[in-house]
């Protein structure tokens, strides 16, 4: 039987597979650059969340060699997220360095979805922490502030968008822009993983 940690894990794979496709077709739609980067972005989240639940259920294992259980391998994967949130941060340096189309299109219903998903992320990554501080759980804690950059990151999006309603297309540093937050919430990760660790 699942436990609670775990459910919270399987939900946030399921809310990041949702933002993910929201986020890809009206990237597509918009040609934002930005935007298909922050879809980039929720395939990563789909990963590491999944390395968050696969983490949860190895570290209650109890063996002859850890009667503990593997507790330590949920702050493994904490390192594992942050590699991933890296991962992210490259491949959207990379899009916005290719650049995009010179006009977005399709604005309103574009700027509809970013909002959207900024309320899912906000909501859910609230829950998560939450559950995460509740149970003890440090890989969930971990997850939740990958999540609450997604939607720091949707903000910067949303400026670009709204930018281009005023004849500005700042959609490539909004993507720039995008890149700072998610340096900045892998490493906090990455160093609380491995303080543990050590």
């Amino acid at each position: 039987m699942m436990g609670k940690g775990q459910k919270v894990a399987l939900f946030a794979i399921g809310v990041n597979l949702v933002l993910f496709g929201m986020k890809y077709l009206f990237g597509e739609l918009s040609g934002s650059v930005a935007l298909k980067a922050e879809a980039i972005h929720s395939l990563s989240d789909v990963i590491a969340s999944s390395n968050v639940l696969v983490g949860l259920i190895i570290a209650k294992r109890k063996t002859p060699s850890f009667p503990y259980g593997l507790y330590k391998v949920e702050n493994l994967v904490s390192v594992v997220v942050a590699l991933a949130i890296f991962y992210a941060g490259y491949e959207i340096a990379l899009e916005a360095i290719k650049g995009g189309a010179s006009s977005l299109q399709n604005l309103d219903i574009t700027i509809a979805s970013v909002f959207c998903a900024m309320v899912i992320t906000f909501g859910f990554s609230h829950y998560e922490a939450r559950v995460g501080a509740e149970i003890e759980s440090p890989s969930l804690i971990a997850d939740a502030r990958h999540m609450w950059v997604d939607m720091l990151s949707n903000t910067v999006v949303l400026a670009g968008l709204l930018s281009s309603l005023a004849g500005f297309n700042l959609d490539r540093i909004a993507a720039f822009i995008v890149v700072f937050f998610i340096a900045w919430a892998g490493g906090k990760i990455l160093i609380d993983g491995v303080r543990v660790l050590l």
